[in-house]
């Protein structure tokens, strides 16, 4: 399985998705949309779209900036008519945090500022009884994941809403049977929370799902865990 990735940042990258892909010899490319505001080259110069038939999974990474922000940043418009062709063409792919609101607003659904922001480990629930491409056979009831957000997703339509919690109605989606979007990461390494911590700090201002710094990074059990999850993730978009 080919699997290519759309990368915002230098500093969130695809975590364990790596590591498994290693694991199996699958081989791993990816567009660099390192955001300049007010860049003229949409894509950023240098950055290369690849065709369609170059890849079997699209994973569409987080980022600092807002779905909406096109004059801002604007290698977001090509980027969502490049997530439009791959829906278009029937291609597996994975959304997280900005990506999965990506995916969303290609489908036709809206993003908005969520209540509150969600900084840190948090309690994620499953939807019961949505039962699609085997995520409810690999993730348990209820378990920990990363978050980093501000934003929230509606649920586009003809998807499914997955998953959730109190501070985040809409966590996760499933988009027929091949696409999927999380709000939350399960990804991330302890290395990419240092990486978030250090470039993003200004994020972290008081709130009810605010963790501090310490609190984000002594959770191991909780990065075992979401590691394992993605890696039971991936499995099953091996199989679609």
């Amino acid at each position: 399985m080919r699997i290519h990735h759309l990368q915002h940042v230098p500093f969130e990258d695809i975590g364990v998705i790596q590591e498994w892909a290693d694991e199996k010899g699958w081989p791993v490319t990816r567009t660099q949309l390192f955001y300049t505001p007010a860049v003229k080259d949409s894509p950023p110069r240098g950055c290369k779209w690849p065709t369609i038939d170059a890849f079997d999974l699209l994973v569409i990474m987080g980022g600092p900036m807002n779905i909406y922000e096109e004059k801002k940043y604007p290698f977001l418009k090509p980027e969502k008519k490049f997530i439009e062709a791959a829906l278009k063409n029937g291609k597996k792919i994975i959304g997280i945090c900005l990506g999965a609101q990506m995916l969303c607003d290609v489908l036709g659904g809206k993003v908005r500022k969520n209540k509150q922001p969600e900084i840190g480990w948090f309690p994620v629930s499953l939807i019961p009884g949505k039962a699609t491409t085997g995520i409810n056979r690999v993730l348990p009831k209820k378990f920990m994941a990363f978050h980093w957000h501000g934003d929230t997703f509606s649920i586009p339509a003809a998807s499914s809403r997955i998953a959730g919690n109190e501070a985040c109605r809409n966590q996760a989606f499933m988009y027929r049977n091949n696409v999927l979007g999380f709000q939350f990461h399960l990804e991330i390494t302890r290395q990419g929370i240092q990486r978030l911590l250090h470039h993003c700090r200004a994020d972290l201002q008081p709130g009810k799902y605010v963790q501090n710094p310490e609190q984000m990074l002594s959770r191991h059990k909780h990065l075992k865990n979401a590691h394992d999850f993605m890696r039971k993730i991936l499995k099953t978009f091996e199989t679609i």
